[in-house]
Parts: structure tokens; C-alpha cells; sequence
């Protein structure tokens, strides 16, 4: 780790803030004892209590995606920016990020592991070809996160098509359609703002009428599926959302008192809050309050003037990134209106600017603090296309720049939606307990039975790795419950694991194991739960147990498990699935036999080099070896025993002293489907045979009893284990045949590590071309925490 980080993260010591907790049974120091003090270099003097170690080393997630509507088979890419303590520094104990794609439900559809490097991970996922059309989430964490709770994960809401264009509603607008009254209700005699939100359908061209189907309001879009309207409702009136071809959908009934609320957000340093209230509650005491996590961060009297409205100036700048909940609240406590309140402080500035360098079509981005001064750092980079931004571009508000760009992201807030920039709460609830440690690399926990079922106890178990042509053997113990545990697996891709203990046999050294994965924690967006998981996935070809993550990691593991200090590497050698030739001599020729289409013996030598087969199909077949001219009989070997050769060992000879030998008596020892190859020995390598193999070796291997019950039950003993997702470059992945689904989508430039010099300019050479607005996406987060963004769109020259 750098000094410079190093030094960041002492004085992040200094200044900290401390916490309370309650309740806590243990802590990081108690957990990880030595570890946690000296973990990955950090000063020891950060675990100076339990309370300011669980404020330094919470982590969060910062997701930066190139799209949010996908395809089956598309690639969805991202950037994920690792977060520390409550000045959320760019380093991170973990070393392992967990990236789960997720349905409405919270049901399990895909998973990926990933690494962090540099408070930092990045890749690309892919989506499932099977995957159905509708709502789904992207969800980013560590193992650490789990104890500050689920709703601090990063959570991204995508949509999967293929999509219906148009605002034909084929059901009940209700199935599509959410109205969203600003302060929750709409109050008769006030003027109130409704947000509407779409799952799939063109909100266009909507309005709203009454009850005498007369228009009173006409939806705007801002996005495919947003938009809003004011309406000022009458008592007794009914109102409904109407779609352009005529489907319906009632707005809630009128309350005949009570605060309409509505909130401009488009200024950077402070929000303005408009309430207006009835008349009949003109008087009473209320307070308009601002929440984050049950926390209350401000409050303000509400005084009305005689229009019985008023407006409050609530200042951005002493609240943290994140859902502000606006509440408006009488002196009994009861809640009359809420809202909530999207807040994105920007602690970087980001500006760009197109170049044209040698005829060369390029754009210069630049990144500048607080002062103005240059900043060195990494950045993601996404440029798209405006004509495929979202599912339907037709009379859509653009809301690109950063005044338009906060109200849209405060209007999805306002929906129950998170948007593209979502920010981080620095202040968070500390968890009364610690039940999960960083992961530094990959896991396997496993219960071990042989194939009989029953449960090996206290054994050694090796653990055989596949690696493409390689083999990775570790070593293991179970314990009193057949339980064991792999830790700091380190491979990309999927690999094969194959078990096995000490027997006599190979049926009886080939163990079965029930895999364990860690349960699906709960779905949480804006910090509601959307749903409890189903138990496992359904689509999953490989039956997988789950248990609670809390209970692999402190009940078995370090009581129960009984892990070796570290695993045992015996061996890295090139993988052999055949049995080895005798002495280890390499053959002069050998042959293979298939084992799903097999050969017969004769025709397995029509396939080696230098063999003349004569009588194919027929009751007495023969092979001669060209060259060997008066060299005597050959010698046949089958698993490693020389047969007699007694007589001429069914030699005759031919003309010019060819000898011709009859394959009778081996066709009737050997069954052509038991053969797994055959050898050919002359010269000096068949020597080691002495005189008797003057004419040759040919060498039969057979697929032993031992061997064909490892074919036979070795399914039983082995598993597939996920490792770490490659991460394949935009341009390459694009370029190859797996990018062919996504050449179309809106994403025509993807780069999650572009790094400003000490200027704080970096050069991107990509072309306006070929569209008529291209938007850019910006995100930059330092190692120090300070945070900043853009949305803008260029047009081409």
C-alpha cells in the first residue's frame, strides 16, 4: 500500500468521530485478534476501542453502469468504487466483491465474485440467455457489509427486455402503473404534484381527467417511464390517469384537509420546500423535519402567511449524500405529509471540452477540487447514444446537465427508484455485533460422505482442482460432522473439483460432497424491503445447500471446522487422464481409443502410423509392420504383463520377409471396449524387453475395474466450483463474437480507468460521429473520498 494512502488513512484516525453501541458480544479486535490490529499494514493505533474500529472500517460500495435497459445475452459494464469509514477513503480490508443479479422478488439469478484492487473492482456481466423479461436488480457487496446491515448495499435497478414500445396497455393500467402524490396524499383546494412511474409502457401522451372525462392536466415525461403533473383537486371529485388509447387508471381519493408539499431540488447548495395547508389547519404548530436513518438532521417552525403557504431554505451543505426524509409533523408526533429528498454534494468538478489534434477527433476531460486546483486520479468514462439511451426517446424532456440532472434524480427518489448517480450516506448505524470477517480471497465449504452415504468423520479429504491442463491438489480435514472448509482459492472462470480420501479402491477413496452456500440476503431498495428470497435458485443445474452466512462463519468454522493453517499445495503438474506407460518410456506410436464412439482393435490399428491391417471385417485379422523386415515375432503386452509366445504367437511370413501377425488369440483376451490405448515399441525402446521383443512391442492399456468405476461414479465425487469473473476489456469484448447482441445497445464507449495526469486532464480519443447527440457519463471518486460526477451531452461537428 502507498505511504500517501497510509497517511490518509492516520489522519482519517485523528479526526474521527466517535459512536456508540450497544449490546455488541464481540468486535473486530476480539475476532480477528493480532490480525485485525496489523491488517494489510494499517496503524495499530485504529483499534484504540470496538466503536471507532466499526466507524473506520465500514465499507460501502459507489456502482457506476453503462446501461439499465439490457437485453438477454447483452453485457452489462461496471465500475465498482470500494469505500472506507465515514470519509469513505478508496481502501478496503476486503479483497473479494460479490455482484448478484437479483428479480423483483429478490430471487438469486446470477452471481459473480470479482476483485478489489486499489479500493476499486471492475468487469463486465453478462445476462443469463434465459432470463425473462421485466424488473431486476444489480447488487454489489463484501462479506464485511453484512454487518452493518443489507440496506447499505449498492443496489441498481435494470430492466430486461425485449421491450414494448409503445403505450398500448394490453391489461389494467394498475399492473403498470404507480402514482406517487408528493407529500403522499392529494389534499382538496391545493395545488398538488403527482410523480408517475412506469415498469414497462411509454408514460406519453398521458392526462388526467375528471369524472366528466374532461382533461384538468397533462402528464410530462422526463424519462421513459417518469414524469409528473400538478393538479388542484375539488372535494368529492374523482380523477384518473388516462393513457392515449383510453385505458384508465384511478388517482387516490381527496382528503378534504391536510399539506401539499413540492420541493425544487435543482440547486446545488440548498433545496426549496413550498408547503401549502387548509384552511381549517391554518394554526396548528407544525415542524417540518428532515430525517436520515430515524435520525433527525434538521428542523424548522412552519409559520404560513395569509395565502396559507410558505417556503423553507434547507441547506445542503450539513447534510450527508443520500435520502433525506422530508416530514412535515404536528406537536402530537403525527406525520401529515412526507418526502423524500435526493442530496449529491459534489466534492470534485468535472468539465469536458472536444479537441481536434492533428485531424484527429478526440475530447479533453478535467477534474478540479473544491479550489479549482487540478486532481491526479482514476475516472469511468461512458459514452452513449442518445437515439438508444432509454426504451422510448419520442417526446421525452432531456435532462442532461447538472441542474436538470438533479431534479431527475430526485424525481426517481421520489418514485421508489435509485438513480444512475446514486450517492452514499456517510453516517450509518453501527451493527451491535460482528459476525462476518473480510474475505481475502475465494471459499468452499463442503460436508464430505462416501458413496455409500455414509459421513466421513475426522478424515483427510484431498481436493483435486482442474485448471484447463493443469491440476491443483490441496488437502483438507473434516471434522466430527464431516464438515471442512477451503479458504483463499484464487482462479478465474469455472473449475472442476474432484474429492477423494486414502481406499483401497477406487471406489471407495471417491467422496461425495454437499456443497454449502451462503443464504441470499433479503432485498432492500431505499431502505424498505422488497421481498424474502426464495431458499435457493430454481434455474441452478447443481443442487447447492444453504445456510446462513453467519453460521459458516462463526459457529463451524472456527470451532467446528477443523481447517488446516492454510491449505497444503502437494502439487502442480500437467493433468493425465491416462494410465502411464510402463517404465515411462514414450511410445514410438500410439493410438486412442474413443470411449463414447469405440473402435474395434483392428481398426484401431488402421489409425497408427506404419500398421498395414489386412482381413478388416473378417473372422481372421492381421497387421503388419512395415520396415520391420525379419525382425521375428512381435511381443504383445497388455496392462504391463508380456503374453507367451508360445508357437509362432500366430506369425506367418510373407513375401520378402514381411512378417504378418494374426490378431486371434488378442481379440479373444481383450474386449476392443475395455481398450484405452495402444503402444508401439521398436528398436531400442523396446529393448528394456529383451530379445524376445526383436520384432516389437505392442502395448495394451485397459480401462481396469478400478479405473471404469472411476468413470462410472466420478460425477458423484465432483463439483463445479464459480471462480473470479475475468474482466474482458470494452473494445475486445466488442469486437470478438460474444459482442454481437450488444453492437446495438446505447453504450458505444466504455473505459472504468482512464487516469487524469497532474493536470488533472486525460485525453480520450473516441469520434462525435455517427449519432446526433452523444451523452457522457463521468464519475471520479480520489483515494482521499472526495467524490464528484457528470452528465452532459456533445454533439458531433
Amino acid at each position: 500500500m502507498s505511504s500517501s494512502i497510509l497517511k490518509l488513512v492516520g489522519v482519517f484516525a485523528m479526526i474521527i468521530c466517535p459512536f456508540s453501541i450497544f449490546g455488541q458480544s464481540s468486535g473486530p479486535s476480539e475476532m480477528l485478534g493480532e490480525e485485525w490490529k496489523a491488517i494489510n499494514g494499517y496503524p495499530s493505533y485504529l483499534q484504540q476501542n470496538e466503536s471507532d474500529s466499526l466507524v473506520v472500517w465500514q465499507e460501502q460500495i459507489l456502482l457506476h453502469m453503462d446501461k439499465e435497459a439490457l437485453l438477454p445475452k447483452d453485457h452489462l459494464f461496471f465500475k465498482a468504487y470500494v469505500l472506507t469509514g465515514p470519509n469513505q477513503l478508496r481502501v478496503s480490508a476486503s479483497e473479494v466483491m460479490k455482484l448478484e443479479l437479483l428479480d423483483k422478488k429478490g430471487n438469486l439469478v446470477e452471481t459473480q465474485y470479482h476483485r478489489i484492487e486499489g479500493g476499486a473492482s471492475f468487469g463486465a456481466f453478462q445476462i443469463p440467455k434465459k432470463t425473462k423479461p421485466g424488473e431486476y436488480y444489480v447488487r454489489a457487496y463484501t462479506r464485511w457489509m453484512l454487518n452493518y446491515g443489507v440496506e447499505n448495499f449498492a443496489v441498481k435497478r435494470v430492466k430486461i427486455g425485449p421491450f414494448r414500445a409503445s403505450a398500448d396497455f394490453n391489461e389494467e393500467m394498475e399492473k403498470h402503473v404507480e402514482v406517487f402524490p408528493e407529500g403522499g396524499q392529494l389534499v382538496a383546494g391545493l395545488k398538488n404534484r403527482v410523480a408517475v412511474a412506469s415498469d414497462w409502457v411509454d408514460l406519453g401522451g398521458m392526462t388526467v381527467v375528471d369524472s366528466k372525462q374532461e382533461v384538468v392536466a397533462t402528464l410530462k415525461k422526463f424519462d421513459a417511464t417518469v414524469g409528473s403533473f400538478a393538479l388542484n383537486p375539488e372535494m368529492g371529485q374523482s380523477y384518473y390517469l388516462m393513457s392515449k388509447n383510453g385505458k384508465k387508471m384511478r388517482l387516490p381519493d381527496i382528503q378534504g384537509s391536510g399539506y401539499a408539499i413540492q420541493v425544487n431540488n435543482i440547486e446545488a447548495d440548498n433545496a426549496i420546500v413550498e408547503i401549502a395547508v387548509s384552511p381549517s389547519l391554518q394554526g396548528k404548530p407544525v415542524t417540518l423535519k428532515g430525517e436520515v436513518n430515524g435520525i433527525t438532521r434538521f428542523e424548522s417552525d412552519i409559520r404560513f402567511d395569509k395565502n396559507n403557504t410558505t417556503k423553507i431554505e434547507v441547506s445542503k451543505a450539513g447534510l450527508p449524500n443520500g435520502v433525506v426524509t422530508l416530514k412535515i409533523e404536528d406537536e402530537l408526533g403525527q406525520i401529515w405529509a412526507q418526502r423524500p429528498l435526493h442530496i449529491a454534494n459534489q466534492e470534485l468538478t468535472l468539465h469536458v471540452k472536444e479537441t481536434h489534434n492533428n485531424e484527429k477527433e478526440s475530447f479533453l476531460l478535467k477534474v478540479v477540487d473544491s479550489e479549482g486546483k487540478p486532481v491526479a486520479t482514476d475516472i469511468s468514462l461512458l459514452v452513449k447514444d442518445q437515439k438508444h439511451n432509454s426504451l422510448f426517446s419520442a417526446d421525452t424532456e432531456s435532462f442532461t446537465g447538472q441542474r436538470n440532472q438533479r431534479f431527475i434524480n430526485d424525481l426517481l427518489v421520489w418514485t421508489n427508484q435509485l438513480p444512475n448517480d446514486f450517492p452514499l450516506n456517510k453516517h450509518q448505524v453501527l451493527p451491535t455485533e460482528i459476525k462476518y470477517s473480510f474475505q481475502k480471497g475465494l471459499e468452499f465449504y463442503g460436508q464430505a460422505y462416501d458413496l455409500n452415504n455414509s459421513l466421513l468423520m475426522d478424515q483427510n479429504i484431498q481436493v483435486v482442482i482442474f485448471k484447463g491442463d493443469n491440476t491443483v491438489i490441496q488437502e483438507v480435514k473434516t471434522n466430527s460432522e464431516g464438515l471442512f472448509w477451503l479458504e483463499n482459492l484464487d482462479f478465474e472462470g469455472e473449475v472442476d473439483m474432484l474429492f477423494r480420501t486414502n481406499g483401497e479402491d477406487t471406489y471407495t477413496n471417491l467422496v461425495r460432497v454437499i456443497p454449502f452456500d451462503y443464504e441470499t440476503p433479503e432485498l432492500k431498495i431505499n431502505y424498505e424491503t422488497a421481498s424474502q428470497p426464495l431458499a435457493q435458485n430454481p434455474k441452478s443445474k447443481q443442487f447447492i445447500s444453504k445456510q446462513r452466512f453467519e453460521n459458516f462463519e462463526f459457529k463451524d468454522k472456527p470451532e467446528r471446522l477443523i481447517p488446516l493453517e492454510g491449505v497444503t499445495l502437494t502439487g502442480d503438474k500437467k493433468m493425465k487422464k491416462i494410465t502411464p506407460s510402463v517404465y515411462n518410456i514414450e511410445p514410438t506410436r500410439v493410438v486412442y481409443q474413443n470411449p463414447k464412439r469405440p473402435k474395434t482393435i483392428p481398426q484401431l490399428f488402421l489409425g497408427m502410423p506404419g500398421v498395414q491391417v489386412e482381413g478388416l471385417g473378417d473372422l481372421y485379422p492381421s497387421i503388419t509392420i512395415i520396415g520391420n523386415v525379419g525382425a521375428g515375432p512381435v511381443l504383445w503386452v497388455v496392462d504391463g504383463f508380456p503374453l507367451s509366445q508360445a508357437g509362432n504367437g500366430g506369425m506367418s511370413t510373407i513375401g520378402n520377409g514381411t512378417i504378418k501377425h494374426s490378431l486371434d488369440e488378442i481379440l479373444d483376451l481383450v474386449n476392443f471396449q475395455d481398450v484405452e490405448r495402444i503402444e508401439l515399441l521398436t528398436g531400442p525402446d523396446a529393448s528394456i524387453f529383451g530379445s524376445r521383443a526383436s520384432g516389437g512391442v505392442i502395448l495394451i492399456y485397459t480401462r481396469s475395474g478400478s479405473y471404469a468405476a472411476e468413470v462410472a461414479v466420478r460425477k458423484d465425487a465432483q463439483l463445479k466450483f464459480k471462480g473470479f469473473q475475468s474482466a474482458v476489456p470494452f473494445e475486445e469484448l466488442m469486437t470478438s463474437k460474444r459482442g454481437k447482441r450488444t453492437k446495438k445497445s446505447s453504450t458505444l464507449y466504455w473505459n472504468p480507468n482512464l487516469k487524469t495526469d497532474a493536470n488533472g486532464e486525460v485525453e480520450v480519443p473516441f469520434a462525435l460521429v455517427n449519432s446526433e447527440q452523444i451523452i457522457l457519463e463521468v464519475k471520479a471518486v480520489t483515494n482521499d473520498g472526495k467524490k464528484g460526477s457528470l452528465i452532459t451531452t456533445l454533439l458531433p461537428q
